[in-house]
């Protein structure tokens, strides 16, 4: 039982992750910040992939916020 969403990992791949391991071995993941959802069942599955999707940062965008801030993305010059 957690008491937030962002208490089950940092970034959406994180979460998603860390909830289908915990499905797997048939463990509920109870959100009471979700009225005490079950994210390991189908309607949980669900309501996380779009809580996921639009709350939670994305490696991707950090990745690439990382790579322009340190000069690695080729031609492109660091942004300021």
């Amino acid at each position: 039982m957690l008491p937030k969403l962002d208490r089950l990992g940092r970034e959406a791949t994180d979460v998603m992750q860390t909830n289908r391991l915990h499905s797997e071995r048939k463990v509920k993941v109870i959100v009471q910040q979700l009225g005490n959802t079950d994210l390991t069942t189908t309607a949980g599955k669900l309501l996380l992939t779009m809580l996921a999707a639009s709350r939670l940062p994305q490696r991707s965008s950090r990745f690439l916020m990382n790579s322009h801030t340190c000069g690695k993305c080729g031609d492109v010059s660091p942004l300021r």
